[in-house]
């Protein structure tokens, strides 16, 4: 028997899905845009290769792996990363 709301609630569902990846693309461009703009302000002129695919990952294997190296990096530096933390290093580096 054909469900008329089944497939409403499928519709509506893969609309909020494409919405999401659009959005996801529209931060990754914005991000990918910054950080040009960064390396034209520094006149790094060096090109980076794309990395190769790797599939079969899912979001939270991706999540899982970013904690363990947040957690790892907060044991080589005795506590907590913080933003300043960042900040102060890459002043250190640059200059």
């Amino acid at each position: 028997m054909f469900d008329a709301n089944w497939t409403r609630r499928m519709s509506v569902a893969n609309n909020k899905e494409q919405s999401s990846r659009c959005s996801s693309n529209l931060l990754l461009g914005d991000i990918l845009a910054e950080l040009r703009k960064v390396k034209a302000q520094m006149v790094i002129e060096r090109q980076i290769d794309r990395a190769p695919f790797s599939g079969g990952k899912t979001p939270s294997m991706v999540y899982k792996n970013l904690a363990d190296a947040s957690f790892l990096l907060d044991g080589l530096a005795g506590r907590p990363l913080t933003p300043n933390d960042v900040f102060l290093n890459t002043v250190y580096i640059l200059d």
